[in-house]
């Protein structure tokens, strides 16, 4: 014989099966979102990481004289998880009572929605600052004029997305040094970029030619406004030579150049003490319940998110 309370007892038992079930299938994987290509995500145990290196290693040169001693350099860097939540609140009638699958579908949203947790993160540690990033082990902006230790260095600019800029960005990154003038070997292959430029960067990147103006003395890349007398198309040298990634959570103007092929070093680090996972307070002695006559179905996490290595990334901050 089927009674009421083992009715209600049902619908709370169900709801609680859809929320761990659209938990356990929508978090199996690792969570979705641009963050995945520039971000490097560290395991940790403890709520610090502490992150150690060191730089400024002696390199070979003639030997004249006394030998020059060279000392290195330690770099530390610590980083914090923080937790995260969301809870979703829910009427008991709304839950007992449901007979048109609305729980079903409010938990799916939810969870959803929740899925983007990392790649918000991620994204709103990149727009920090004015757009120049979280601190980095240098003591400066991830994206800054003025990173210590190596001379008339900078990965930051002002620029608006042209050609012209894009080499800039290119050659910058191409000709970075380490501290004793070695090349950090840095090659750009990513280009990220918001709707604002999506059709912009498409043009630069996947066009087979592109227009170039001449001057009166038939030269190709010194002609102005005033000096243009025609033009023509060359072969566009970008093609296929960066790989374009849009972020919807790119709102501006904003464009970002990367070298995402060294392993373990990336722009942006997030540290994961603990996956974001479901807890469920639908127990009729639950003081929300008590109080409000309402179950509460959350998630959350233990993480953060921090500038890594800033040479792997030109932040080149536009206004058009």
């Amino acid at each position: 014989m089927t009674t009421n309370l083992s009715i209600v007892a049902g619908a709370v038992s169900a709801a609680y099966t859809t929320f761990v079930e659209k938990y356990a299938e929508l978090y199996a994987a690792q969570y979705p979102g641009v963050y995945q290509a520039y971000t490097e995500v560290i395991p940790v145990t403890t709520k610090k990481l502490d992150i150690n290196w060191l730089a400024n290693h002696p390199v070979m040169s003639k030997w004249l004289g006394a030998r020059v001693e060279k000392s290195l350099r330690h770099y530390g860097f610590s980083m914090e998880v923080e937790p995260y939540e969301a809870t979703l609140a829910l009427k008991r009638l709304d839950v007992t009572a449901d007979r048109i699958g609305f729980v079903g579908r409010s938990i799916d949203t939810f969870l959803r929605n929740n899925l983007s947790a990392y790649d918000k993160a991620a994204a709103d540690a990149l727009a920090s600052n004015s757009g120049k990033g979280p601190v980095c082990y240098d003591g400066v902006n991830l994206i800054d004029d003025d990173h210590v230790h190596v001379d008339n260095i900078t990965n930051h600019s002002t620029n608006n997305l042209s050609h012209a800029n894009l080499v800039t960005a290119e050659q910058t990154m191409s000709l970075l040094l380490f501290e004793q003038d070695e090349p950090a070997n840095i090659v750009a292959d990513t280009l990220l970029v918001g709707p604002k430029l999506k059709r912009r960067a498409m043009e630069l990147l996947s066009a087979s030619n592109r227009t170039q103006m001449i001057d009166n003395d038939g030269l190709l890349d010194t002609a102005t406004a005033n000096s243009v007398v025609g033009g023509t198309a060359i072969n566009n040298t970008w093609l296929g030579d960066l790989k374009l990634v849009m972020d919807t959570r790119i709102t501006n103007f904003y464009w970002y150049v990367m070298d995402l092929s060294k392993a373990g070093a990336r722009p942006l680090t997030l540290a994961e003490f603990r996956k974001p996972q479901p807890y469920v307070r639908d127990q009729m002695t639950d003081p929300r319940r008590w109080e409000h006559d309402q179950f509460l179905y959350g998630l959350e996490g233990d993480f953060t998110v921090t500038a890594g290595h800033w040479m792997t990334i030109s932040g080149n901050l536009g206004t058009a």
